[in-house]
């Protein structure tokens, strides 16, 4: 506050054809600051006329291939106290604005904002930090034509905040559909036509052409980036993308060389401990990889700090990876419950202690769990509904579901069955079988004749109840969808019973079906029924490494170490390329106490890998 008054903020936007997200965003802004300025650069969807209808400061400029030169033309129109400088597929809340209120009142020249990129469906969202809030003193200015920065005539160090807006426009639906690649492109050229050495140009080059997949290329740019970038902020940067580029190129030697010089030079980033650990895994090395995760996260797993909590993040969600694996019960919680607290209760974390605690849960009990440890009511809702938490979906009104499915069992809550067998015949393909699945599963405490009649029209669940009442069942071209969609619902469910009737009927299915069976059992630890699937499914299909190998590590965490070391040297002999074959015979010898066939193997393949924690901690 400045005499009292309350500091004026400007927000400023430079759009084209955003009509879509200007409807939406554009009455927020109006209603949450005192000055709304935006230019455009040659819209053609609507978005003119629409703006033209708002009370705002509204312009129009010709696109010259520059951002910074329309930002800066933003600044010149902007007359708040201070100005937020946003793009248009970003979004705020209230609760951003009114912690931006608060931090203007320290009337620091500027302020950094957490970025958070919402990405696809099931993808971990990336955070970085950018200047957007800073003094309207008419001393700063942006420089650049792409990835323009902010800048001060007189320099200036911005102050940390806990402001986070989140932002839209890396789905890959929207980049394809603005051309967000070919523009960048475009202007990159130009730059560098003008400036070749440019780093920084290089650099955000080499991101382009990485996600085009032209890795090597991607090398090029990089490599005159490191030459001329050396000491600049971006330096880590390009490294990591140095790196990937020879992971994505299969060039996995030279990618471990440079991330272990990468953790020499850059100390304090833990990315590099996570990207290792990549690598490593890559060729089977999950020892290796999860002794380089320990590092990098340090104390993390036992005080809970850090200095980058986003590669940590990743670093989190491998480790539990690996626990999983490992069947680490008790890792697998402690690293869950801090990732529901980093990641604001990530629903697939939620999802995997469920799975681990799933038989054990009683009655209300896994209501409770949700409602005590999820925090946000949509995540709770997605949970509810996903396990079938009878309770929960109860508290949901119907005009607070947003799909098909979720409508369905909430139509199946309020007895409106007709309904229920209408919206799912609707459905498609695999849509409606997981639907018929979740239903079928629903059912067998309701046992609803139109229902009952209705799945019996399918004619696999309808051999599934005759294979249940001890009747004979010819074998026809039963779908091993429907199958692999029953056994995990009633998993879900907690059905037991039914899940052993169900199961038994396996051999009616193709081989295939078995392997997914395996994969849904091994999912929700369900480890001794998972080890049966896949051993019928290897009698069948014995050239696949990747189940023996799945079920060596599920025999390994059951202490059955000879028939650990029979399907591991299967998977060895299979794929010679990875690793972890061999790390589980080390490891199964080692609990035979054969030491002497645990050294004999370290001898045949020493060689073979470098810095190596594990073989190196065993040797001689």
């Amino acid at each position: 506050m400045e005499g009292g008054v309350q500091m004026n903020i400007t927000v400023a936007l430079m759009v084209k054809n955003e009509k879509q997200n200007l409807v939406e965003t554009v009455p927020f802004f109006k209603q949450h600051f005192d000055e709304v300025v935006i230019i455009d650069t040659g819209s053609t969807d609507g978005t003119v006329e629409y703006l033209n209808t708002q009370d705002i400061k509204f312009t129009q400029a010709k696109w010259n291939y520059s951002f910074s030169e329309i930002r800066n033309k933003l600044l010149k129109e902007a007359t708040g106290d201070y100005i937020l400088m946003l793009d248009a597929d970003e979004r705020i809340d209230e609760e951003f604005v009114n912690e931006m209120r608060k931090v203007v009142e320290t009337k620091q020249l500027s302020y950094e904002v957490k970025i958070m990129n919402i990405t696809d469906a099931n993808s971990l969202n990336l955070t970085h930090i950018n200047i957007r809030l800073f003094k309207n003193d008419d001393n700063f200015y942006y420089d650049g034509n792409i990835h323009e920065q902010l800048k001060h005539v007189h320099g200036h160090t911005p102050q940390k905040t806990s402001l986070l807006l989140r932002h839209y426009g890396y789905r890959s639906e929207v980049v394809k559909s603005k051309g967000k690649r070919k523009r960048n492109m475009r202007i990159l050229q130009m730059e560098l036509k003008r400036d070749p050495n440019n780093a920084f140009h290089n650099f955000n080059m080499s991101t382009e052409l990485m996600n085009l997949k032209k890795y090597n290329e991607a090398l090029m740019h990089l490599k005159k980036a490191a030459k001329h970038g050396k000491g600049r902020s971006y330096e880590s940067e390009i490294y990591r993308n140095m790196i990937y580029c020879l992971i994505n190129t299969k060039r996995y030697d030279d990618a471990e060389e440079f991330a272990r010089e990468s953790i020499k030079h850059f100390k304090d980033e833990t990315r590099f401990y996570f990207i290792l650990a990549q690598i490593l895994l890559k060729t089977g090395r999950v020892e290796d990889a999860e002794f380089e995760m320990q590092k990098g996260l340090g104390a993390f797993l036992n005080v809970g700090k850090t200095k980058d909590g986003t590669e940590n993040v990743y670093l989190l969600f491998e480790m539990l990876k690996i626990s999983k694996r490992k069947r680490d019960f008790d890792r697998i919680i402690k690293i869950s419950n801090i990732l529901i607290q980093m990641t604001n209760s990530n629903v697939n974390v939620v999802s995997e202690i469920i799975n681990v605690m799933l038989q054990n849960f009683k009655g209300e009990e896994l209501y409770e769990f949700i409602k005590n440890n999820v925090s946000g009511e949509e995540n709770q809702t997605r949970l509810f509904f996903e396990y079938s938490v009878r309770q929960g979906i109860k508290e949901i009104p119907m005009n607070r579901i947003t799909t098909a499915q979720d409508r369905i069992i909430k139509l199946w809550e309020t007895s409106k069955y007709e309904q229920v067998i209408k919206e799912t015949n609707a459905l498609k393909d695999s849509s409606k079988i997981k639907m018929m699945a979740k239903i079928y599963a629903h059912n067998l405490d309701r046992q609803k004749e139109n229902i009952s009649s209705w799945l019996l029209e399918n004619k696999t669940i309808q051999a599934i109840e005759s294979f249940k009442n001890g009747e004979e069942v010819r074998k026809v071209n039963f779908d091993g969808q429907v199958f692999s969609a029953l056994l995990e619902e009633l998993i879900k469910q907690q059905k037991t019973e039914e899940f052993s009737n169900v199961i038994q009927m396996f051999h009616y299915f193709p081989a295939k079906f078995w392997k997914e069976s395996g994969d849904i059992l091994e999912r929700y630890y369900f480890d001794d029924v998972a080890i049966s699937m896949y051993s019928q499914y290897l009698q069948s299909v014995s050239g696949d490494a990747d189940v023996w190998l799945k079920t060596a590590e599920l025999l390994y965490t059951q202490e059955k170490w000879d028939d650990c070391l029979l399907f591991a040297n299967k998977a060895s002999q299979l794929n010679s390329k990875s690793f972890r074959p061999v790390e589980l015979i080390i490891l199964s010898l080692e609990k035979k106490n054969e030491i002497q066939l645990v050294n004999q193997v370290i001898d045949e393949v020493k060689n073979q890998i470098s810095h190596s924690h594990f073989i190196n901690s065993r040797q001689m």
